[in-house]
């Protein structure tokens, strides 16, 4: 079980909004990690799993720069896992990326599926972290590379301003959305310390631990199997 049950009505206009307005962001800021230090070296023909799919905006970007590559998304929203899919229809990528419903504390998937697995976003919304990337690492093949990324709880107000303004949303709603993050999302999250505890705990190698993305209030992980 997750910590919140997104399938009741206001989660799911509360990541509506989000996947409007705030995701673009969020994807901006992890598109170097995840396009440059996981998806590039990738051979041929690999498959993905998105874990916390979202709207699918991650998934959708990954095959239209790969078109050689297929994406599995998962959510625990009905409604992000119908935005995804019809994100992807939209974009004509529907038969390189999939999105289904799922929970990132019991993945569907035989272990050794996926030549990759990231996982941005889900880890301060699930009752056992540590569970969620063992989970992770189990479905990902030897030698694939695992990536995460999620809020960092220390992160600076600078950060969350950095990040908030380069959001699409207007003046009043940067100015509100700047107040939540700081004084609840970012609180829900782990810092540091606690995701390099949880990234040790891993069987992983190639991997220096958490870093912070610069201008922005989130941390990302990288290792391989």
């Amino acid at each position: 079980m997750s910590v919140f049950d997104w399938s009741t009505p206001v989660p799911n206009m509360f990541w509506e909004f989000y996947d409007r307005w705030v995701s673009p962001a969020v994807v901006a800021a992890l598109q170097e990690d995840l396009h440059e230090r996981l998806i590039r070296e990738l051979p041929k023909g690999s498959r993905l799993l998105d874990v916390g799919s979202g709207g699918g905006q991650h998934a959708v970007q990954i095959v239209q720069r790969r078109p050689d590559l297929q994406v599995v998304g998962i959510d625990i929203s009905s409604t992000m896992v119908k935005r995804a899919q019809a994100l992807a229809r939209r974009e004509n990528v529907s038969d390189k990326a999939s999105f289904s419903l799922g929970d990132a504390m019991q993945l569907g998937f035989e272990a050794d599926s996926f030549d990759a697995v990231y996982c941005a976003g889900p880890l301060k919304q699930v009752p056992d972290k540590h569970h969620v990337l063992r989970e992770c690492h189990r479905v990902l093949r030897p030698g694939g590379k695992l990536l995460a990324m999620d809020v960092n709880r220390g992160c600076s107000y600078e950060d969350v301003v950095a990040f908030v303004n380069r959001t699409p949303l207007p003046e009043a709603g940067r100015l509100l959305l700047k107040v939540y993050f700081s004084a609840y999302v970012a609180r829900q999250s782990i810092d540091l310390d606690e995701a390099r505890a949880l990234w040790s705990a891993l069987p992983l190698r190639d991997c220096g631990g958490p870093r912070r993305i610069p201008g922005h209030p989130a941390f990302v992980m990288v290792g391989r199997k």
